[in-house]
Parts: C-alpha cells; structure tokens; sequence
C-alpha cells in the first residue's frame, strides 16, 4: 500500500502530504461562518483548480498514482474528494482522469462495502 519500492514509497508520501497541506488549510473549526465560507470559496475556486491540474497531469494515463497498483495515495485522494465534493459538487467535472480514479478506488470490493455499510458524516 506504500508503494514497491523506495522511490515509489517516497513518491506516495509526496502525493499525500500535497493533499493533506491543502485539506489542512480549510478553517473545518472556524466558528464565524462568514469567514469560514469565504475562505472555503476561495480555496475551492483559487486554489483547487491548480492542484487537481497538477494530480491529473501526474496522474497522466497511468491507472493508480503511483506505480502499478492501488497504493494508500490513491485512497486518501479518494477521501479529500469526497469530502471537497460535498462542497463543491462540480469540482471535478474537467478532471475526468480523477474522476475515473476515483471510481477505481470505490470499485474495489472491500472499499464498496465499507461504503455501502459506513455512517453517514455530516460535514
């Protein structure tokens, strides 16, 4: 799940940590809802585009992110796109190779379950 081999290993941990600064950069605490949804707007319309392009640009015609297989890099960019997507339902619409990631990951048997069965979290 960490990758095959040093270089691939590294290359997840890149992948994740770009996703996590961006998700980390929303105020998800912030008591003032107009501050939090300026912000929130401002990140999803400044910001994301410029990181989906660069994902869908590394993601290239490769089937996973890294490597040949489903790596823990392709399942947290299925989480942080869940959770923006709630968000900003259209998003994604002009990245169709992220999106068909995305389904990749969800088609996994044990991903669907979970999903089919999970707690709904209100966001």
């Amino acid at each position: 799940m960490a990758g095959k081999t040093a270089i691939e290993q590294c290359q997840v941990d890149a992948i994740v940590d770009t996703l996590n600064d961006f998700m980390s950069s929303f105020p998800w605490t912030e008591k003032n809802q107009e501050v939090k949804s300026h912000v929130f707007n401002e990140l999803l319309t400044r910001e994301a585009p410029h990181l989906l392009q660069d994902l869908e640009t590394y993601l290239g015609d490769k089937e996973w992110l890294i490597g040949n297989s489903v790596t823990w890099a392709d399942f947290y960019w299925d989480i942080c796109s869940t959770t923006l997507l709630v968000f900003k339902p259209d998003l994604l619409d002009s990245h169709l190779r992220l999106v068909t990631l995305r389904k990749k990951v969800q088609a996994i048997p044990r991903i669907a379950a979970w999903v089919q069965r999970r707690p709904q979290t209100k966001l």
